[in-house]
């Protein structure tokens, strides 16, 4: 069987990101692990709720992409990043269009 690479985009790692995260983080308990692993980057910062990912086996990244589709810089590392991986699934919890 096939291994599903999801990605789910998320604003901040700091408590107040935390209802999404809970949902990812749930998510990694309920899926089985050999036929999907659950990536989770965060646009803005580091904090707590990386590290509570990673313990229920999602792998975490933090790009720094402040100010959305305005901050062409941030557009430019999510773009390099995004390209170096095969993702059968996007989850866009935010962003809108500048993501798209």
């Amino acid at each position: 069987m096939p291994l599903y690479n999801i990605l789910h985009l998320l604003g901040t790692s700091r408590p107040e990101g935390a209802g999404i995260a809970k949902i990812v983080a749930l998510l990694a308990e309920g899926l089985d692990p050999q036929q999907f692993k659950l990536h989770a980057w965060f646009l803005r910062g580091s904090g707590p709720l990386a590290a509570m990912l990673e313990k229920k086996g999602v792998t975490v990244r933090v790009i720094d992409w402040p100010g959305g589709g305005r901050n062409p810089v941030g557009l430019w590392r999510f773009f390099r990043a995004i390209r170096s991986h095969k993702f059968a699934l996007v989850h866009q919890h935010l962003g809108g269009r500048s993501i798209r």
